[in-house]
């Protein structure tokens, strides 16, 4: 059965650095073709990539500082030195759907 086409919007949140920018700005540029109207939220582990996309896609998609995320959660400073960065990053995977999503994301109602 096939689905059926939604008007609402589709939300999106993914986090990166510098060395994923390239790959980061294509699969953006893409989502916007195919879903112009999805909220588009990226956590930035870096200033560089905060400042190129904030620069790249302006008020198109919505960017977060990790920093910012992990100046909220007291927690994550001890967590961030018993961890490799991907064991960190795995670790913010459900800290970061939560608070992306209810600080920066309008998401629908029922």
């Amino acid at each position: 059965m096939p689905l059926k086409p939604t008007t609402k919007n589709k939300h999106f949140i993914t986090q990166f650095d510098g060395n994923y920018l390239p790959k980061g700005i294509a699969t953006i540029e893409s989502l916007l073709v195919h879903e112009p109207h999805a909220d588009i939220a990226v956590v930035c582990d870096d200033n560089r990539t905060y400042d190129v996309l904030g620069d790249w896609f302006g008020s198109r998609i919505r960017t977060v500082r990790l920093s910012d995320i992990e100046s909220a959660f007291d927690d994550l400073v001890d967590v961030k030195r018993s961890r490799s960065w991907i064991e960190y990053l795995w670790t913010l995977t459900p800290i970061i759907m939560s608070s992306v999503s209810y600080t920066h994301l309008t998401l629908p109602t029922n």
